[in-house]
């Protein structure tokens, strides 16, 4: 049952998809036809499909908008990540990490990548000047996605089977374990987001909660727990870190909170 609700978790989050945008360009995973399309955001238009892996689900930028880095799930027991060269839009490394990636997020300085790894309960962390795997973190059961702080130096990974949050110090070089927090009220925790200010994060609670987690980073504590739409996945947070937009793919509509709760 474990491995089913795991696969089927996987599936929604290939419905929803990954965009991340870049100058622009905004690159969207497209886990049906395992490529990345390339959106000029000017005239709305494709301008460019690439191939990357199988199943590609999370999808994330450098800050110098040099490359793309995309977690291919791979369906099921394998999994590596393409890395896109934005001036040619041509995949130019191929990088094994755990099983069935899903999220990918990248550190504020560029130099490091973080790959959640659902089916090996693991954090792959990637260097971006080599393109190796330089360290693994051991967290907790099914982590799909992950945000990582820019100025506490934080790494938040919703680890959906256990309904935590662990968080992993990213100033030590090498953290052979996360710590995990658990949520008050939480259930199957998929979206992760952080606040600008750093501040926050929030996690989207997807199955039978139907809400979004508010943690203080200062604290690593549960600070509100905010009802929303049914089975909330993907999360955003405005620029001004005003709003906080919430996917539901249960009510087919999107949620609008405010992001001071």
């Amino acid at each position: 049952m474990k491995l089913r609700s795991a696969l089927l978790a996987c599936a929604f989050a290939g419905v929803l998809g990954s965009t991340e945008t870049l100058g622009q360009n905004a690159y969207i995973a497209n886990s049906g036809s395992n490529d990345v399309s390339v959106i000029d955001t000017a005239t709305n238009k494709v301008t460019a499909t690439i191939p990357v892996g199988a199943f590609p689900l999370g999808i994330t930028v450098t800050p110098d908008e040099h490359r793309v880095y995309i977690a291919n799930a791979c369906y099921g027991f394998c999994g590596y990540v393409s890395v896109i060269d934005t001036a040619t839009n041509i995949v130019i490394a191929t990088i094994s990490v755990g099983y069935s990636p899903s999220g990918v997020a990248v550190a504020a300085d560029g130099g490091k990548v973080y790959v959640a790894n659902a089916f090996s309960g693991t954090v792959s962390v990637i260097a971006t000047k080599s393109n190796t795997v330089i360290d693994t973190v051991t967290v907790q059961e099914i982590p799909h996605f992950l945000a990582v702080t820019r100025d506490r130096g934080r790494v938040y990974v919703g680890n959906s089977y256990s309904n935590t949050v662990s968080v992993i110090d990213t100033v030590i070089a090498t953290n052979p374990h996360g710590s995990a927090d658990p949520f008050a009220g939480g259930s199957y925790p998929q979206g992760v987001a952080v606040s600008p200010d750093g501040s926050k994060v929030y996690v989207a609670n997807s199955y039978l909660a139907n809400s979004v987690s508010v943690i203080d980073t200062s604290t690593n504590t549960v600070i509100d727990t905010i009802p929303v739409g049914n089975g909330p996945e993907g999360l955003a947070v405005t620029a001004d870190g005003s709003k906080i937009y919430v996917a539901n793919i249960w009510d087919y509509r999107f949620s609008d909170q405010r992001g001071d709760r």
